[in-house]
């Protein structure tokens, strides 16, 4: 399904005794990409997305989610559950998201075989059960991998608190989390608490992080199950308030703002230089996941696909005339777009289809005229 960058607006759904509830209550074996549902307000009982309840074998592609979404378990503003082969990638997610286990600010449970890349989480997650919540602000409970992607809302809950991740037994790797992150027990900037298959690399928090109980960690409280591997990884010793950590190395706000703490192998903490466009100090690698200066994200590193990723505007003062045989739609440039595509259709409610039997010239399109009536869209890409 493509949603051709349209916006569902204020899905209500109020069924608190009932199971997989969002705009899909399920989604198997499909694609789903380019939609956006906003000002969502959702409440269930377990599996709670406002896209979908439980995603399984699924590609989700450039979608995103905001509102409210509250139930009991498995809960998150893009989806409740990833079931196995789930692929997430440049989706984001804003609002609130409110449960007893398993809660998430894009997700509330993955398990593996998924992959979430290159996507982000502003929710304001609240878990409020009073065992091992797994409350994350991008995934509560993590059996996945998660690359390229961070959090900012905001993280409480009871045991199982993480900015990034509640509980994780999967991989982490190019992540980072500004939440500030809230609990008692397994309370952790990036990570509440690791199981013996989780695998943390090239990471970094600086959120605050407090807790009135036991195994509070500047970036991960502690291990739940078994040792797990933590490598490369910092946190803000000074924002959150913590020297400690299982894992990591922290580091002060200076340090964290220099580009030689992720990138100079003579680095407390440091094996391996990040990946930084411009290859600064020790870093050889090329794909440049990293950057950092001193105005974009308070000075401290951010991902690159987040400067790259320029969303453009929608086509405005649309024209279409008819000269002989040949028909030509004219719009308005549009900021931030560097081609433009057409889509057409001989019925008003679709399905469109993309129409290459134009050409274009700057901000308008030529094609010949058909023997049907056609309806026609134009969509600015980058």
């Amino acid at each position: 399904y493509d949603g051709f960058d349209n916006e569902i607006i204020g899905l209500y759904i109020n069924r608190p005794s009932s199971n997989n509830q969002g705009l899909f209550t399920g989604i198997g074996n499909a694609t789903i990409r380019n939609l956006g549902v906003v000002n969502a307000n959702i409440t269930g009982k377990e599996y709670i997305g406002i896209l979908a309840g439980m995603i399984g074998g699924s590609d989700i592609i450039n979608c995103y989610c905001s509102g409210s979404v509250a139930g009991e378990g498995r809960i998150g503003s893009l989806a409740g559950l990833a079931l196995i082969f789930v692929n997430i990638t440049n989706c984001c997610s804003l609002g609130s998201a409110t449960g007893e286990s398993r809660i998430g600010g894009l997700v509330g449970e993955t398990l593996s075989p998924c992959m979430i890349e290159n996507s982000f989480s502003e929710t304001i997650v609240t878990g409020y059960g009073n065992e091992i919540g797994m409350v994350g602000g991008l995934v509560g409970s993590n059996g996945s991998d998660i690359n390229a992607c961070y959090s900012t809302g905001n993280v409480n809950g009871i045991a199982g608190v993480g900015g990034l991740v509640g509980a994780d037994n999967g991989t982490i790797t190019n992540c980072y989390s500004l939440s500030n992150v809230n609990g008692q027990s397994y309370i952790g900037g990036l990570v509440g608490g690791t199981h013996s298959n989780s695998t943390i690399n090239n990471c970094y928090s600086v959120g605050s992080v407090s807790g009135s109980g036991d195994f509070i960690g500047g970036l991960v409280g502690n291990y739940i199950v078994e040792p797990s591997s933590v490598g490369n990884s910092f946190w803000n010793i000074e924002t959150s308030g913590l020297t400690s950590s299982f894992g990591g190395t922290g580091k002060t706000t200076a340090e964290m703002k220099d580009a030689a703490t992720f990138t100079d192998v003579a680095t407390a903490g440091l094996t391996t230089a990040w990946d930084f466009a411009g290859t600064p100090n020790d870093d050889v690698n090329t794909e440049d996941i990293w950057n950092i200066n001193v105005t974009d994200n308070s000075g401290y590193p951010f991902l690159q696909w987040q400067v790259l990723e320029v969303i453009p505007g929608v086509p405005a003062h649309i024209d279409i005339s008819v000269t002989g045989s040949s028909v030509t739609i004219a719009w308005d440039t549009v900021l931030g777009a560097t081609s433009y595509k057409v889509f057409s259709c001989v019925n008003p409610h679709g399905p469109f289809t993309e129409d290459t039997e134009g050409t274009f010239n700057d901000d308008s399109w030529t094609a010949p005229i058909g023997t049907s009536m056609k309806y026609y869209y134009v969509q600015a890409v980058n």
